[in-house]
């Protein structure tokens, strides 16, 4: 019997490891050394996008950081679709205009 082996593309599994809000140190590796950079405070946000009308879609993040003084968004797919681009495009877009208007 093959035993089933979870890997951190998956939504739950990413956020169990590295997402811990009273340990940042596995997070704050990981973003070091994706961008190259030393990345020190990281504070989680809110991963539910606001919605202004009843009949927009709500919109959820997987996370959601603001990461030294920059907000990175992160979006787990496991697998490559078109619509992806779409869809995390306007998550991008919300959480940047949001961020402008103030």
């Amino acid at each position: 019997m093959i035993k089933k082996f979870y890997t951190a593309k998956y939504d739950r599994v990413f956020k169990t490891i590295l997402c811990d809000e009273d340990d940042r140190s596995l997070l704050q590796e990981f973003l070091s050394r994706l961008l190259k950079r030393k990345v020190e405070v990281i504070q989680f946000l809110r991963n539910e996008l606001p919605v202004q009308t009843v009949l927009e879609r709500t919109k959820t993040v997987d996370v959601l950081v603001k990461a030294d003084q920059e907000y990175i968004h992160i979006e787990l797919n496991s697998n490559m679709s078109a619509y992806l681009h779409g869809r995390n495009f306007i998550f991008f877009s919300t959480i940047y205009s949001k961020k402008a208007q103030r």
